[in-house]
């Protein structure tokens, strides 16, 4: 019995530990943080992700997997922009299962620290002209919209991002 509960007390931690990769957000849906300074920067980002099933997921669930991305810095012309493989793995496209609608499942991936779910080299190269890339934190998010295209779903918004103190 004891050897059990070891067994199912590490299959839970381990399960635990990939919980950021499934979710994959600006730290589970925590708002960004109360001080802030610099410019705004607004963004516009895509995120490309499976057509959802009309059935929630029943166990197992669907494999999370790396996300395409499409970003650009609306503050400059022309517009400096970058595609790029996102570090974290995400479980659905545009709404994640279990939320009321795309603005709150959207606000619980992308609000807070941009360094959660976009590469360093990424953020360094559109966002260091206007502050601290490891400070740069979207805090708020806008024009939300999801498109059908197949098999895939797109995901696309505007953020401003600011610098945390």
């Amino acid at each position: 019995m004891k050897r059990i509960a070891i067994a199912l007390a590490t299959v839970v931690a381990l399960c635990l530990l990939r919980v950021p990769d499934v979710l994959a957000g600006g730290g589970f849906g925590a708002p960004p943080p109360d001080k802030t300074r610099g410019p705004a920067v607004k963004i516009s980002i895509v995120m490309e992700g499976p057509h959802p099933s009309p059935q929630p997921p029943l166990p197992p669930p669907p494999l999370a997997t790396q996300r395409q991305f499409a970003m650009t810095v609306d503050k400059e012309h022309p517009s400096p922009a970058v595609i790029f493989t996102g570090p974290s793995n995400y479980l659905y496209g545009c709404l994640q299962y279990g939320f009321p609608d795309l603005q709150t499942s959207t606000e619980q991936r992308f609000l807070g620290f941009m360094a959660n779910w976009a590469p360093v080299e990424v953020v360094d190269a559109l966002i260091a002209p206007f502050g601290d890339p490891d400070r740069a934190v979207i805090v708020a998010i806008d024009d939300i919209s999801c498109t059908a295209v197949g098999d895939k779903e797109y995901l696309a918004f505007t953020a401003r991002v600011k610098f945390a103190r």
